[in-house]
């Protein structure tokens, strides 16, 4: 046996009612069941309105499946949908990874000390001393 984790997104006409898109999604599942596959999850997202047209519709109801099925089974399923334009707008298959089951070590992060900077006295100078300095360095001649 080489069963997979799938899952399928796919868009049920939105010219259709609320009970007819359920119909289409139950004969989806049903065709996943038919031929061996185990659904585990599925989800209905609503109906939501289209970014760009598609098949000049602009909403559509969108509908999750999670399920195993043998990989060459896979093939089946996708040429009955694509038969299957008048309900099912679009449909896309991946294949799910196993999770990862291994509990990853919690990694501390070292806490990061403030480091001061050293105080420097500060000496007031008077207004009178800046300037007696100030005209010293400016009386002096710059030597090259």
């Amino acid at each position: 046996m080489n069963e997979k984790n799938y899952e399928i997104i796919f868009i049920v006409s939105g010219n259709l009612s609320e009970a007819e898109a359920e119909k289409a999604a139950l004969n989806v599942k049903n065709l996943i069941t038919q031929t061996g596959g185990k659904i585990f999850k599925e989800s209905s997202l609503g109906r939501k309105k289209f970014a760009y047209p598609l098949s000049h519709q602009k909403h559509g109801f969108y509908y999750v499946y999670q399920f195993t099925l043998e990989a060459s089974e896979l093939s089946k399923i996708s040429q009955e949908l694509r038969l299957n334009k008048t309900e099912i707008l679009r449909f896309l298959f991946t294949q799910e990874q196993p999770y990862q089951t291994e509990v990853l070590p919690v990694q501390r992060i070292p806490q990061i000390k403030k480091i001061e900077k050293p105080k420097v006295a500060k000496t007031k100078i008077s207004l009178e001393d800046l300037d007696k300095k100030l005209d010293e360095l400016l009386d002096k001649e710059i030597v090259q």
